[in-house]
């Protein structure tokens, strides 16, 4: 029987991976005992990763010798997502900026006040006379970090350049660093970074579907904003394992990949990372404390872990308040089971991974529960109409349809320019229709840039699930399996507020007055 079983679950675990991966030039997948990987212990880290605290997982992929071995999407997430990558793009930045160098079109020696001659005063060229295009990819530029900047004004590089400058000041992480190499790259190639990498990189890679937000104007973002499958992300950590070399193509040198993924600054000085006790930081990556290994990393959870000892590649997104505990388990629990060999067939092994697998892909992010109606007056109602108070978020009303036999699986919100957005919600699950008005414009989102979402396509459908947790209280989640953020809003029709949380912030809470309610057989 537990050989059946067995058997039923492998053959689950291989129909999920084919149906989970992205279409087009697809990596291959293996087996954790062919490529050397032990399966209890890679069962123990999916089991470890999926019970973090704090943390929604929303991709997993592991690969061993060029192969994919795992790989998990929670539901209502699904391996075609795309995710918004956070400071995980600055690895691209530095890929753009080797690009030009490669070309030689840059140096990294070269000075940062000559690549903008329209953006600087005689004041700030002298300020500005030592700053190297190395001090940007190594976060060594002497000013400080602004990080209200993007959210003020139009004009990023101008305003940036225009700060003091203190050439003696240590290591200070800085996205505006990673702008400023994108402006440059921009400058020297005339092209976008995104269009740079799209023909250099991803097309022989095989990777489709890029996107990149923009500046005011129209410059890529370079430290935060690219936008990629799980698959795609996992593809650039074998780039980077290749020493810049791709199916027997080398797409940027060898030399630039090793010098990215080399020490060349002290972080110890950022508190953050003395904490985590950070061997240091190369060209748009952080050094790990396996020798030789470096990662990606966006806030949140968003990683791409390369580690070339053992020929393995990592790549998680997330919504995470914890993600050291997500990196603690690559090195503590999955690294140690990795061989050096094929290891033998264990059926009991093989059962332990494909279980673990199994649970996490079922292990959807957990709907709301409560009941499908209210048990009081309102659950007589076809329509419940809510008009708002001011808000933060320009939202006018909310409306509950209920459909026959059913709950309330139909809302839509108004906004004050007198747009309409329809959301359908599932009970004891998720639900997501992508009807003209269901897709939302752009999803909740933790930056505030000038211009946000720029260069992005508004392909936001969030999945919905609600569920009424007393007889006046109905709750709704939202989440945006193609971007990262979700939403929770709690509607009390007895004390007329709606009050709304994110998860990229969840303890700040919105409270919005309801200052009229009207409802309709």
């Amino acid at each position: 029987m537990k050989r059946l079983l067995l058997i039923f679950m492998a053959a689950l675990g291989v129909i999920s991976l084919a149906a989970q991966a992205p279409q087009g030039s697809r990596l291959p997948r293996g087996t954790a005992a062919d490529e050397g990987v032990d399966p209890v212990a890679l069962a123990r880290f999916v089991d470890t990763l999926m019970a973090v605290p704090r943390t929604d997982v929303h991709h997993l992929v592991v690969v061993r010798h060029g192969k994919v071995i795992a790989e998990v999407h929670p539901k209502p997430y699904h391996g075609r997502d795309r995710h918004t990558l956070f400071s995980v793009s600055k690895t691209f930045t530095a890929l753009a900026v080797g690009l030009a160098i490669d070309d030689k079109l840059l140096k990294v020696d070269d000075r940062v006040v000559d690549f903008f001659p329209d953006k600087v005063t005689p004041a700030s060229r002298k300020a500005l006379a030592r700053m190297t295009v190395e001090d940007l990819l190594t976060m060594h530029s002497g000013i400080k970090p602004d990080w209200q900047l993007r959210d003020t004004v139009s004009d990023w590089a101008r305003c940036w350049l225009a700060k003091d400058v203190d050439s003696s000041a240590p290591f200070q992480y800085d996205s505006m660093c990673s702008f400023i190499l994108s402006a440059i790259v921009q400058r020297v190639t005339g092209r976008t970074m995104l269009e740079l990498l799209k023909e250099r990189i991803f097309e022989p890679m095989g990777i489709t579907r890029a996107e990149w937000e923009q500046s005011p104007d129209g410059v890529n973002t370079g430290g935060w904003g690219l936008r990629l499958t799980a698959e795609s992300q996992a593809k650039i950590g074998l780039l980077l394992l290749g020493h810049g070399r791709w199916q027997g193509q080398q797409l940027v040198s060898e030399r630039w990949v090793n010098a990215m993924m080399s020490k060349h600054i002290s972080t110890k000085n950022d508190s953050k990372q003395a904490k985590k006790n950070d061997p240091g930081y190369g060209y748009q990556l952080w050094l790990c404390r396996e020798p030789g290994a470096v990662r990606a990393a966006g806030a949140l959870g968003q990683y791409i872990v390369v580690v070339p000892g053992h020929d393995l590649v990592v790549v998680i997104n997330s919504t995470s308040h914890n993600g050291d505990k997500m990196l603690a388990a690559i090195w503590d629990i999955l690294v140690p089971g990795v061989k050096d060999k094929a290891l033998p067939a264990d059926e009991s092994a093989n059962f332990a991974l494909q279980t673990a697998l199994h649970n996490a892909h079922q292990n959807e992010i957990a709907p709301v529960a409560g009941l499908p109606k209210s048990p009081e007056k309102w659950g007589k109602s076809g329509v419940i109409n809510l008009t708002l108070g001011a808000n933060e978020f320009a939202w006018r009303s909310l409306e509950l349809r209920r459909q026959r036999g059913a709950g309330f699986p139909e809302i839509t919100m108004t906004l004050n320019n007198d747009a309409s957005l329809r959301f359908s919600c599932g009970h004891g699950g998720w639900l997501s229709d992508r009807r003209p008005g269901a897709a939302y414009p752009f999803p909740p989102y933790s930056i505030g840039a000038r211009n946000r979402m720029e260069g992005l396509t508004p392909d936001f459908a969030p999945w919905n699930s609600y569920g009424w947790t007393s007889g006046h209280v109905v709750e709704i989640d939202q989440q945006w399996t193609t971007w990262y953020s979700a939403r929770h809003l709690t509607i009390d029709l007895k004390a007329k507020t709606v009050t709304v949380t994110h998860n990229y912030a969840p303890t700040k809470r919105h409270v919005i007055p309801i200052t009229k309610i009207t409802t309709h057989k």
